[in-house]
């Protein structure tokens, strides 16, 4: 039986400084008294529906609404083990993604992270490393795109140095792979994900994602009626989610447009965008053991 949600989602909201102040927020430790974030996030009054597609996973696809459901039985025991994960997950990711995507020349993972729906102070944690992926973060509970396409072509040119140029008139996909890593199904803080035919460009704010050694893109829509809103219930630990960031390649039905300058020459991107947060399920026993999961990010290339 399908369990649908009728949820009230966290956006962004456009403020009047953004038209002298790009959104921004500071994700590493700082000194001094900076503000953090000039990003507002904001829950509409009106809750959304979130459909169930349990029993129905063959229906959502990559290409026609940026999400995959995938099957995935990881070899790994100890989450919490950095090298091991590095080492041997890293591997059967990419394994994944050659599998259940078409189209693929090459596969290249340059970040991964856990997350875990526990506050830090319940654990013992006084500061989180960002730059280490085993360091867990909590669940994001707004709406968002992990990399806006501006970042996605900078961070090419970083991870694939001299070979970024040739990589870049191919077809370029970003990939976040996300899996459960607890023993029981997830009912705590669920992943919900928006059909990529929902959204367009107007829909989305840039947000400079501001680390201590270098400045990314995100982006964070803005709330409007017709987002259509999908979740896997009970989602077990081998039920992974292939979700596209980015796509290169024209005329894909789940994407928005974007017009980029880089060294005074106007690239067309075609970013599928997949929008995605968490969310507080109201099919929840009390005292229900909390999400725990991993995500991997991986470019997926295409030579031309």
């Amino acid at each position: 039986m399908a369990k649908d949600q009728l949820v009230s989602l966290s956006y962004a909201t456009r403020l009047p400084i953004y038209e002298i102040e790009k959104p921004y927020q500071i994700v590493s430790q700082t000194t001094g008294t900076h503000q953090r974030s000039n990003v507002l996030f904001s829950t509409p009054s009106i809750s959304e529906p979130i459909r169930d597609i349990r029993g129905s996973e063959h229906l959502y696809d990559l290409d026609s609404h940026g999400f995959k459901v995938v099957e995935h039985r990881s070899a790994v025991q100890d989450w919490s083990d950095k090298t091991t994960v590095s080492r041997e997950y890293i591997k059967e990711v990419e394994r994944v993604i050659k599998k259940h995507m078409s189209g693929v020349d090459e596969v290249h993972i340059f970040n991964w992270r856990t997350r875990k729906n526990k506050p830090y102070k319940t654990e013992g944690i006084k500061e989180v490393d960002l730059e280490d992926g085993s360091h867990y973060v909590l669940p994001a509970t707004f709406v968002h795109i992990d990399q806006s396409p501006a970042a996605v072509v900078q961070e090419v040119r970083h991870h694939m140095t001299d070979r970024a140029v040739e990589l870049l008139q191919g077809r370029v996909r970003l990939i976040n792979f996300w899996q459960p890593t607890c023993r029981h199904p997830i009912r705590d803080a669920p992943l919900a994900l928006c059909d990529g035919t929902s959204i367009s460009d107007a829909d989305m704010l840039s947000v400079d994602h501001v680390r201590q050694k270098f400045v990314s893109e995100t982006l964070s829509p803005v709330y409007r009626p017709g987002f259509r809103w999908h979740y896997l219930s009970d989602q077990a630990a081998h039920e992974c989610y292939l979700i596209k960031i980015f796509d290169s390649l024209p005329g894909v039905r789940a994407k928005c447009t974007f017009i980029i300058w880089r060294d005074q020459v106007r690239l067309l991107t075609h970013g599928t965008d997949c929008p995605h947060t968490s969310f507080e399920s109201r099919d929840i026993p009390t005292d229900y053991p909390t999400r725990e999961s991993i995500e991997v990010r991986a470019f997926v290339f295409t030579y031309a």
